[in-house]
Formats: C-alpha cells, structure tokens, sequence
C-alpha cells in the first residue's frame, strides 16, 4: 500500500477513536440494558445451563447467538463480559472503519477516499453503538466484508472466494434475525452475477443455506419458535407505529444525505456504463437490497426505542464506498469536496443517538441486591439487563424477556406503540411472586402514583409502569423496601413481598 493510503486509514480511524470518546463521554459509557441479556446468556451457557436467561427455562430472550459465542467463549476462561462486549464492539468498528477506507482506496482518487473514510469514522451512530455492548459494529463488520467478498467474486469467482461468501452469509443469519434476509439477498445477487459455472455459485450457497437450516432446526427443536422473542416482539405492523418507523427511517437517511447524494451519483456512472466492472454493479445491487430489508424491518418495527441508527447502521459502511464511487465519477473539486466532508461529519450529528443514562445504575443495583439478599431471591423487572446480571438471581421480566407466554400476548389495542415495550402482562408477573420488585422510574414517581387511589384491577392500556402500582394485588402484597442508597432510588423502586 502507498504512503497516502495508509495515512488516509490512519485518519480514518483516528476520527473514529475520536467520535468514540466523544459520544462515549456524551452517553456517560453506559453499555446498553439489551447487552447484558446476551452476557447472563453467556455466563449461563459457560455455566453448563445452556443458552437461557433463567436455567430450566428454554426461551430465547436475545437477538444474536452470535454475539452470546463470542461472550461464552470469554466467560469459560473468567473474562468480564461486559467489558469484553464492549472490547468486541469497538473492535469490530475499528476492523471496518479500516477495511472501508482500504476499499475506498482502490476504488476512488485519494481526496475522495480520505472523504468517505473520514464521514463514516467519524459517524457517531457507529461510535454510540460499537461501544454499547451490542452486537451492531460486529453484524455490520460481517456484512460489509460478505458484500465485499461477493463484489470480488462477481469479478473473479474462485471456490475460495465461494466459501467465504458462503460462510459470511450463514455468519450474518447468526449475528441478527434480518440477517437471514440479508444472507439470502446477497445469495441472489450472486445468482444474477455468477459466471465461470454453476460450481462457483453452488459452493458459495451451499454453506449459507447449511447454516441458516440448521440454526432455525435447533431453535425450532430447542425453544419452540423459528425466531427469538425479541424479535418476534417487536415486528407487530400497526399504522402508527409504521409511521413512526418511516419518520425514524427518513431522519438517519437525511442525516447522512451527502453518503446518499454521492451514492445516487456512483449508481448513476455504473447504468450509463454498459461495459463497467461486474463488481461494481454487485455492490449497487447488494446495498440497493440491504437499504429495502433494513428499511422495511425499521418501518415494521415501528423504529428503534433506543436511537435511530441501530437498526441502519449496517448501511452507512456499503453506502460509504457506493459514494466513494460516485465522487470518483463526479471527478468533485476540492472545494467541493471539502465542503462535502464537513456537511457529512455535521449532519450525523444532529440528534445523535444517546444511550439510556441508568446503565450504571443498573449495574450498582445488581450488586447491591447481590449484597443484600440471599441467592434463592426471586426478582421481578422491567428492565431485564444489567439488574439480573449483576444481581444472579431468577429473574421475571414484566415485558415478556423471560417468560414465553407474556411475550406472546398481544398488545394493548388502544396503547400507544413504543417499540419493544407493548407486550405485558401484569396478572401473570404478580403471579410469579417475585420476592423484590425493581420498578421503573424513580422512588418519587413510583410512590406518587401508588398515592393516587385505585380503581380495582386497571385495563390494560399500555402503561404498564402505572398499572401495576395501581394494581390492588401489588398494593396489598408488596411494599417498598428501606435502605436502598438514594443516587439508586433516583432510577428504580424497589419493593418487597410482605409474606416473605
């Protein structure tokens, strides 16, 4: 590689350790609650219970059992796992900030590559998400490298490049549920491109789809369902909910409008070029489908209740070099490029996602509840994460993470939709008897509403924070607890069972 491209992937991830420390500070390095469902999966499959969030209790409460791998493997030789979710997460954003910038490099002029790979390193969706503890920078590491494999193999088709392309499709169906779409869409693509024989196209297949029916074998034969629980939850088509997918879906693209515009350009180049690369023309094809599913999935799930990035962030990489393409083509100015990189660094960060503030919170609860009362607690939440985690007990989550049947219930007709938290069932979490209750908001909310009187048994409207404070069998059985430190009692209530 020359001097200049290795100073232009130099940039690119010095900007993106940048955007990680500033949006790191900015989000106050909370890891995100949905994080710590994947580790205390993790720490219970090392644990010999299998990959369950309470043992004896078959029920896939989490998004990647790619992501729970990695952190088993790290919990058996006594990692920390969430440090190493996040160590997993910024690493996996740092292999593709620079493998962006290495492509962009080849496939455009110095000054737009160094363009593009500063945009997307400095991108603070990817800065927000790589270091919450998810598995979004490694899905979107895998996705790049699965469309970048199949791009060189529309060129140059070898049994080696076959079973790449063939193993990143079967890893995107392990990373996340749309990966399965994703992974069967890049099998398309290379269906329309493939030449050379249909050897090249069957070994390239063949491990995607032995990956994808043997995964959704074992979760059908394993937990009863063909996907997990967190998805199935979220995806309930409703007309407001869609409308608030699509608003979520119009605003990351409009933010990233200059990646979009260049991209539209690059596409524009190849369809007047009847003689361009095949790799080229894969590449459009493969992010044209990733931006139709990731954008259809954001407007059935009625968006994202913790940003707008984390569901598209897998986009904005393939879209980078569609753009770096499209200034290739358009031979920009300098000063026009310029201008470009700095409405392109800007925009992202205008309502930049932030990560929910009581991580650290959540996780001091934990251990003080570990501290505090015996192993055999049975814990009731509303917040499944970090509290669980942290605290070891058995946990019933209100929001159907734990329990099969609350998690199936349909929602709230009349509820107002908030993505991820429309499933509940108050009766059945009271019925479980959980020995100390963790409640959202606040202490002062909490007694606030359980000051108001009650109405007998609330209908089920969607609020279900209100309806189980007025509830009259959690009133009469339950009280809170003493003792609970006050910079804790700002974020949750704890209450305890009176017949304990």
């Amino acid at each position: 590689m020359s001097p200049a491209g290795r100073r232009i992937i130099g940039a690119a991830l010095l900007a993106y350790l940048i955007s990680l420390v500033v949006h790191g500070q900015l989000s106050g390095w909370n890891l995100v609650d949905d994080a710590m469902i994947a580790c205390r999966a993790a720490a219970n499959v090392a644990n010999g219970f299998g990959p369950v969030f309470n043992p004896g209790v078959r029920f896939e409460s989490w998004s990647s059992p790619a992501w729970v791998a990695f952190l088993s493997a790290g919990a058996r030789i006594g990692m920390d796992l969430p440090s190493l979710a996040r160590a997993l997460g910024v690493l996996s954003a740092l292999l593709l900030v620079a493998l962006v910038a290495r492509l962009a490099i080849n496939r455009a002029p110095s000054p737009v590559a160094l363009c593009v790979a500063l945009v997307l390193g400095s991108d603070p969706g990817l800065a927000v998400w790589s270091q919450s503890g998810l598995e979004t920078a490694g899905f979107a590491l895998a996705l790049f490298a699965a469309v970048a494999i199949l791009a060189a193999w529309s060129s140059h088709p070898t049994i080696l490049l076959s079973l790449l392309l063939g193993g990143l499709g079967g890893a995107l169906a392990l990373f996340r549920p749309e990966g399965m779409l994703l992974a069967a869409w890049l099998g398309l693509v290379a269906a329309r491109q493939h030449h050379g024989g249909g050897r090249y196209l069957a070994a390239a297949l063949l491990p995607t789809l032995l990956v994808i029916g043997a995964l959704l074998a074992w979760r059908l034969q394993f937990y009863g369902a063909w996907l997990p629980a967190s998805a199935a939850a979220k995806l309930v088509p409703r007309g407001d909910a869609m409308l608030h997918g699509f608003l979520d879906l119009g605003l990351a693209l409009l933010r990233r409008l200059p990646l979009v515009l260049l991209a539209a350009l690059g596409y524009r180049a190849i369809q007047r070029d009847p003689a361009r690369d095949r790799s080229d023309r894969a590449w459009f094809d493969a992010t044209a489908g990733v931006l139709v599913i990731l954008g259809a999935m954001t407007v059935l799930a009625g968006g994202d209740w913790m940003g707008r990035d984390r569901f598209l962030l897998p986009l904005f990489p393939l879209l980078a070099i569609g753009a770096a393409m499209g200034g290739a083509a358009r031979r920009t100015s300098g000063p026009a490029l310029l201008l470009v990189t700095v409405l392109a660094v800007a925009l992202p960060v205008w309502q930049a996602d932030r990560l929910p503030p009581h991580g650290h919170a959540a996780r001091q609860l934990g251990e003080w509840l570990a501290r505090e009362f015996p192993d055999s607690t049975r814990l009731g939440v509303a917040a499944a994460g970090a509290i669980p985690f942290h605290a070891g007990f058995w946990t019933i989550d209100a929001l159907g993470i734990t329990d099969p049947d609350i998690a199936r219930r349909a929602p709230p007709a009349v509820a107002p939709w908030k993505s991820g938290h429309m499933h509940y069932d108050t009766a059945r979490f009271l019925a479980a008897k959980p020995d100390i209750i963790v409640w959202e908001f606040g202490t002062p909310w909490c007694l606030a509403r359980m000051s108001e009187p009650s109405e007998g048994v609330p209908m089920p409207r969607g609020d279900y924070r209100r309806e189980l404070l007025r509830h009259p069998t959690f009133r009469a059985g339950w009280r809170p607890v003493p003792g609970v430190p006050p910079h804790l009692s700002a974020y949750f209530t704890l209450f305890r069972r009176t017949d304990n």
